[in-house]
């Protein structure tokens, strides 16, 4: 018995056949593996030889396959194939004979098929043949003059519509998050509205100050202070935290602050400010932000 079936070139294909007594016709194991050899279109040479395993040896009798691969190195589109498969039970050989075809990829004969041959009205192939004619570099999309894109809801009045300025002249979002008078203060932690920074009691978190026209250079150092709010107008109320920052770049200045456990540790809203000195710490102290505050806040979970 033979059938043709067809396969696609670099697909893998199983070889497969059961062996019968040849007495009675039930199913049986071969005296010993079964072979086969695959023939191209019909020459006496084989192409590929070897031999099947048994399949689910200790739940079937007489069934043997293999995995083989369609390369392109050894099967050529286009040809027949004859695979001839032999097994000997009780000394007595006997062949099963199939055929197969290999096609190219589904993807080539799609790609590579003639426009010619897209003919049929209603199909993707016939919609691309009558509109793709002419190269997309041919068309002068992108050098259509702003002037003349004015179709309301169109992409093009879109674009003339709302990029009236190089994006290069725009705010980054450092320069966005927590202006300050003369610098840019932004944390690791929920920022509320304004120059005011959240934080959950205990937190390690860390302020960043970004000042770009203050010079910290030739040895000047920067402080954080913070007091519970409006007290220290009064003078009456002792900081929570007064300590040195981080200087990471003195010119333009920008420093980080990171609070320990301790200094966090109380509820409130304070008044906080960073602030210079000179070398010593204490001669010429200038404030380098106004108006910002920090809410201690109790976490839920805590």
């Amino acid at each position: 018995m033979s059938w043709m079936i067809e396969i696609n070139i670099n697909d893998f294909f199983v070889i497969a056949t059961t062996v019968h007594d040849p007495d009675t016709g039930g199913e049986i194991d071969a005296d010993s593996a079964p072979t086969y050899d695959i023939y191209e279109n019909v020459t006496d040479a084989a192409v590929a030889s070897g031999t099947l395993d048994k399949l689910d040896d200790a739940g079937t009798l007489g069934v043997y396959a293999k995995r083989v691969q369609a390369l392109i190195a050894t099967y050529t589109v286009g040809n027949v194939y004859t695979v001839i498969v032999g097994a000997t039970v009780g000394g007595i050989p006997g062949n099963r004979v199939f055929s197969f075809i290999v096609r190219d990829t589904i993807a080539n004969r799609v790609w590579q098929a003639l426009t010619s041959s897209l003919t049929t009205a209603g199909s993707i192939g016939k919609l691309i043949v009558d509109n793709l004619n002419a190269t997309v570099s041919s068309r002068s999309t992108w050098s259509q003059l702003t002037a003349a894109l004015t179709t309301v809801g169109s992409i093009g009045k879109l674009l003339v519509d709302n990029i009236d300025a190089a994006i290069s002249s725009r705010a980054t979002a450092a320069d966005i998050l927590l202006a300050s008078a003369e610098g840019v203060l932004q944390a690791n932690v929920p920022v509320a509205d304004g120059s005011t920074q959240r934080i959950p009691r205990g937190d390690v978190a860390t302020l960043t100050i970004n000042a770009p026209s203050t010079d910290l250079s030739g040895g000047k150092r920067l402080f954080f202070m913070m007091k519970l709010d409006k007290f220290d107008e009064l003078g009456d109320a002792s900081a929570k935290v007064d300590r040195e920052a981080t200087i990471t770049q003195a010119n333009p200045l920008i420093g980080t602050f990171t609070f320990t456990a301790v200094e966090s540790d109380t509820p409130g809203k304070y008044d906080a400010e960073f602030y210079s000195t000179d070398a010593d710490g204490v001669s010429n102290p200038l404030t380098l932000t106004k108006d910002f505050n920090v809410i201690v806040f109790q976490d839920v979970a805590q």
